[in-house]
């Protein structure tokens, strides 16, 4: 979020956070990810910049605190199946998880704890998930569905199914107001 950091994934090798300064054109390590007992396979930012999460393939999700370069707590087990998607709400109390399975799991950032129950719809990898401004959720999937939930309160059941892509949906992202949803997917 501040352009000043870049954490950039890897199949062969552990993540690592850089810290980039463009007009030196250098990047830095500040954070190897070693956490997890495997890879991570997906990370996001927090909106402010002051912390980062981090999904692995052994299906844990870890918080991050970027200042003290260190981990928030200790790794919260979020899945069975690897950890595929993350994002933050925008003010950072929340944190979605999406798991291969198709499963979306909500985490209170302060407590590292998870509310409620999974969310259940997708029948596929979740890829995609996306906070807007109330606290409104959406996901994407390989099942070419995009899902829109309430985190706040939360709701177990979509409060829409979205249908119309002819490929996995892989990004999704609401516009500052909330009231527009973009998607896009390997269909074209």
């Amino acid at each position: 979020p501040d352009g000043k950091h870049l954490a950039p994934g890897s199949l062969d090798r552990p993540c690592h956070v850089y810290a980039i300064s463009p007009a030196e054109g250098s990047a830095n390590v500040i954070q190897p990810l070693t956490s997890h007992s495997r890879r991570a396979s997906c990370i996001t930012f927090s909106q402010d910049g002051q912390r980062f999460a981090s999904g692995s393939v052994d299906g844990s999700v870890c918080l991050w605190c970027l200042r003290r370069k260190k981990i928030i707590g200790q790794p919260m087990i979020a899945h069975e199946t690897p950890v595929r998607s993350l994002a933050f709400s925008r003010d950072g109390t929340l944190l979605a998880s999406g798991s291969e399975k198709g499963e979306i799991r909500l985490w209170n950032t302060q407590r590292q704890e998870q509310i409620g129950g999974p969310l259940a719809g997708h029948t596929e990898s979740v890829v995609a998930l996306a906070f807007g401004p109330n606290k409104q959720l959406a996901s994407g999937s390989y099942d070419r569905t995009v899902r829109v939930w309430s985190a706040s309160p939360l709701e177990a059941s979509p409060r829409h199914t979205l249908r119309g892509h002819t490929g996995p949906v892989c990004s999704v992202a609401f516009d500052r107001s909330g009231m527009t949803l973009a998607s896009g997917a390997h269909d074209g």
